[in-house]
């Protein structure tokens, strides 16, 4: 019998490192669009931005059925620890951030950005965030309540 608590951890190291695939690819093509055209806008993303959303369905569609495989599987008593499980989930979910973080500075440049540029690119990252962060953020809640 397949442990639970190794399915969730799974689920999230899948979503996660798929999702920074997708956000790296989206992301090289913003930087492109932006140096060939010099002006940028949410309209003109609007393309990439639904191949990015595709890509991102179509990545978390096996780790949410992991995690309610998962949770088919939960047996109340059967006691192990989930620390481990948890710690490694908080570390590919921080590494993957770290990831996002040197994304943006390489779309960004270090020197001063135009504004537009900017704020796209940080509506874009916290987006990217966000939707990484949500099948760990399941995943560790469902490691919790296996243990009560």
């Amino acid at each position: 019998m397949i442990n639970p608590t190794w399915l969730f951890v799974l689920a999230a190291v899948i979503a996660v490192l798929g999702i920074l695939a997708a956000f790296k690819n989206f992301m090289g093509k913003v930087q492109q669009k932006f140096e060939s055209e010099k002006s940028l806008n949410m309209q003109s993303l609007q393309k990439e931005q639904m191949q990015f959303f595709f890509k991102v369905a179509l990545v978390e569609a096996i780790p949410i059925l992991m995690i309610v495989y998962g949770f088919m599987l939960i047996d109340p008593t059967q006691e192990q620890s989930i620390a481990f499980p948890i710690i490694l989930i908080l570390a590919v979910l921080g590494f993957a951030l770290l990831q996002v973080l040197n994304i943006r500075r390489a779309v960004l440049g270090y020197e001063e950005p135009p504004k537009e540029l900017k704020t796209i690119v940080h509506t874009l990252l916290f987006i990217g965030i966000a939707l990484m962060s949500a099948i760990p953020i399941l995943s560790i809640v469902a490691l919790l309540t296996m243990t009560q």
